[in-house]
């Protein structure tokens, strides 16, 4: 501040001592509106690059976020149309697959169906066994007989016929015993 004049009556001294205080004052005032300037343009150019950093940085973590999506999404697409082929693949199986209570009880009637026809064929077989066997028994009697007339002396020609007769009747019975095992 400058030195302060002394004071006379008139305030003549003091006049000129405030304007020069005014003088003094407004360039500070400027000095300092200067300064203020310059820190505000500083400061105002440090948020604007820093803004501008910071929009570059978002723009990037943006175009690589979006980078990302379209991998996962191409990744997510590739992964469901292997999930629908597998899934196509189960329900084909299922599909084709016969279940475990049908397989049973298809099981259990061609089972039941064996038992039966195996049942059939055993009383078959046991009623030609006893036709066969009676007529066994009934040749058996022929053949003691043709031996018993033999041994009288009825003849060779009579036994031979008889012989030929039983065979033929061994044969028709055997023929008999195929036919009704082939039924």
């Amino acid at each position: 501040m400058p030195d302060e004049p002394d004071r006379d009556m008139n305030g003549t001294a003091t006049k000129v001592a405030l304007a020069e205080l005014k003088v003094w004052t407004k360039e500070r005032m400027e000095g300092r509106d200067l300064l203020i300037k310059a820190q505000f343009d500083a400061l105002n150019l440090q948020i604007t690059s820093g803004l501008e950093a910071q929009e570059k940085a978002v723009k990037a973590a943006f175009q690589a976020s979006e980078k990302a999506i379209e991998k996962a999404e191409a990744a997510q697409r590739e992964y469901n149309v292997r999930s629908n082929e597998f899934r196509g693949q189960l329900a084909d199986q299922a599909n084709t697959l016969m279940p475990r209570p049908e397989t049973m009880g298809l099981l259990k009637a061609i089972n039941d169906r064996i038992d039966g026809q195996a049942k059939a064929v055993d009383e078959k077989t046991e009623a030609v066994t006893r036709v066969f066997v009676n007529r066994l028994e009934s040749l058996d009697k022929d053949i003691a007989g043709l031996r018993s007339s033999r041994d009288t002396g009825t003849g060779v020609a009579k036994g031979l016929s008889t012989g030929w007769a039983v065979l033929a009747g061994m044969i028709g019975v055997a023929l008999a015993i195929f036919a009704a095992l082939r039924h």
